[in-house]
């Protein structure tokens, strides 16, 4: 699964309702997820050639819990690459 199956499983959502991949990273990024349970995958798009992180069902349950243990937050932490905190704001659909 990539970040963005992840958020479509979870019903992780962006206030435009499209699959919230990012905010799945960075809740990804605070796991300790063992090396094993991610897959770098090569694809092809529109003739470039780039690589892509997919992860094991297992990650999608540790998702999950992180989602339950932190009460289904609208806001979710990330950090930017110029070191600031940030949020990513989401919003939840029920998911059968």
């Amino acid at each position: 699964y990539d970040c963005t199956e992840i958020a479509e499983e979870l019903g992780l959502l962006s206030s435009s309702g499209k699959p919230h991949n990012q905010a799945v990273s960075a809740i990804i990024a605070q796991l300790n997820i063992a090396d094993s349970e991610i897959v770098t995958t090569a694809f092809s798009r529109n003739g470039h050639d780039d690589m892509t992180l997919q992860y094991k069902p297992s990650v999608i349950e540790e998702v999950r819990k992180w989602l339950a243990d932190s009460n289904y937050p609208t806001k979710i932490p990330y950090v930017d690459s110029k070191g600031n905190q940030k949020t990513y704001t989401v919003v939840y659909r029920e998911v059968a």
